[in-house]
């Protein structure tokens, strides 16, 4: 992956994952790790053993669903050991309990970000923006 776009949608892909897992109904959750695993082979498997199949799930937000959201060759592509470091890091909120407008500005703040990257534009990255709208999402949950 590179550090650019292919982090940003990596991210992206386990954000959605999330929101989807909490969406959902009378099912266990499955985004999560536990602290044992993020330090062992079998660990890191075990995270994506239900991390993947959950973001599979995106094919009802395929290209030929009501709502597209993805063109169906997505896919995580991240290490295991990054894939549970994300996780972890991104199990800690409930974006479902979150305000809009939290997660209208955190979204803001990565997109643009990303876009001032692909653009090749000179001012540094606003990781500060992001991180404090990171906080919002804590603050208003």
């Amino acid at each position: 992956i590179s550090l650019d776009q292919g982090a940003f949608w990596q991210f992206l892909y386990l954000i959605f994952a999330k929101m989807h897992d909490e969406r959902a109904e009378g099912v266990k959750r499955r985004f999560y790790a536990l602290p044992k695993e993020l330090f062992t082979a079998e660990g890191g498997k075990a995270i994506r053993a239900r991390i993947e199949p959950l973001f599979a799930e995106k094919e009802k937000y395929g290209p030929d669903s009501e709502n597209p959201i993805f063109r169906g060759n997505e896919e995580i592509t991240l290490s295991d050991r990054a894939l549970g470091f994300l996780v972890v890091e991104l199990a800690r909120y409930d974006f479902a309990r979150t305000e809009i407008d939290a997660k209208g500005v955190a979204y803001q703040e990565l997109v643009g970000t990303n876009l001032r990257a692909v653009c090749s534009c000179r001012r540094a990255p606003r990781i500060w923006g992001f991180c404090k709208s990171l906080v919002l999402l804590c603050v208003f949950r």
